[in-house]
């Protein structure tokens, strides 16, 4: 009895942590579909653009920075382990805030892709 208790509370506790990775991968790829629209409509200048500029024009039009992302709390009120794995646990994530975006391959910017970004967010 003593043994159902305990794995039952660890499958909701599992059951938590995937629903936050699913709500995460969900943001992210929204993300991902709108920054594309927006370079591809022409509303942000990527090349040739200062990444500090970069980084405020985001943040003015509120996209979701990493560490936003990656500060999901556990169950128990706690850091997600896997939030502290994805960072090092140093709470610095390679490439800035932003990174997630603006690492995108150049193919990811094209009017077909943000398509099917769009469809892939649809889909989520």
């Amino acid at each position: 009895v003593e043994h159902a208790k305990e794995r039952r509370a660890l499958y909701a506790k599992r059951r938590a942590h995937e629903l936050r990775e699913l709500k995460a991968a969900e943001l992210v790829l929204s993300n991902r579909a709108r920054f594309a629209q927006l370079v591809t409509a022409g509303d942000v200048r990527v090349l040739g653009a200062p990444r500090a500029s970069l980084e405020a024009k985001l943040a003015e039009l509120r996209f979701t920075t990493r560490s936003q992302l990656a500060s999901g709390k556990g169950a128990d009120g706690g850091e997600d382990e896997a939030a502290a794995e994805r960072d090092g646990g140093l709470g610095v994530v390679e490439g800035g805030e932003y990174g997630y975006l603006l690492r995108m391959p150049l193919s990811e910017l094209t009017s077909e892709r943000v398509a099917q970004l769009h469809v892939q967010h649809g889909d989520c």
